[in-house]
């Protein structure tokens, strides 16, 4: 009989790939956040589910947690209206969030 395969120590996750981050001064890497838990939240300024529920909530976690312990990044993806999105549109109320 063979041993179990230790697959999580072989997988590496590709590093960030964005055009650019707002409310941040460096760029994000994985290392930077080696050692926390973080939360990706992708999200969609003319979606109104992201706006009404998501939005909140990722922001309820930004504010509850240490960020020494737990990473939360927003993460706007553009897959519709794209003529309309632009960088005026996205309104950021936590100015320490990377978004």
């Amino acid at each position: 009989m063979t041993e179990p395969k230790d697959t999580i120590s072989k997988i590496s996750a590709p590093e960030l790939q964005t055009v650019g981050w707002l409310n941040t001064t460096e760029k994000i890497t994985l290392a930077s956040l080696r050692g926390k838990v973080i939360l990706l939240h992708a999200f969609q300024m003319l979606c109104p589910g992201c706006v009404q529920q998501g939005i909140p909530q990722t922001q309820k976690i930004f504010n509850e947690f240490d960020p020494d312990r737990v990473a939360v990044i927003g993460l706007h993806t553009v897959f519709e209206h794209h003529a309309v999105m632009t960088l005026s549109l996205i309104h950021i109320s936590e100015p320490t969030r990377p978004y």
